[in-house]
């Protein structure tokens, strides 16, 4: 398992491979090198805590991974061949996108 953690919200808990389908990704969006080296270090740990960043960072990393869940989430559900899991973890990640709007706005 693993998670992430968003201000004044419930943890958002999801299986190991599902958190590295979500943070692969953003490791590759993310320009700033300090931002990646935040995301490899939840990679490690199994959970990415926003309240554990500056407001600044978490807002740059929240922007990115809202972009990076929308457009794994449209992938997800594009796709014909989407299995349960697929579909299970798309609308998590709704749930998921709708949490970080919070950090950007």
């Amino acid at each position: 398992m693993a998670v992430i953690n968003i201000p004044h919200c419930e943890p958002w808990i999801v299986s190991g491979p599902a958190f590295r389908a979500v943070l692969d990704p953003l490791m590759v969006a993310l320009p700033d090198r300090e931002d990646r080296e935040e995301v490899q270090q939840a990679l490690a740990l199994k959970g990415l805590s926003f309240e554990l960043m500056s407001e600044d960072q978490a807002a740059r990393i929240a922007s990115t991974l809202i972009w990076v869940v929308a457009e794994l989430r449209v992938s997800l559900t594009s796709n014909p061949a989407a299995n349960e899991w697929d579909l299970c973890l798309a609308d998590r990640l709704a749930t998921l996108e709708m949490l970080l709007h919070d950090l950007v706005e």
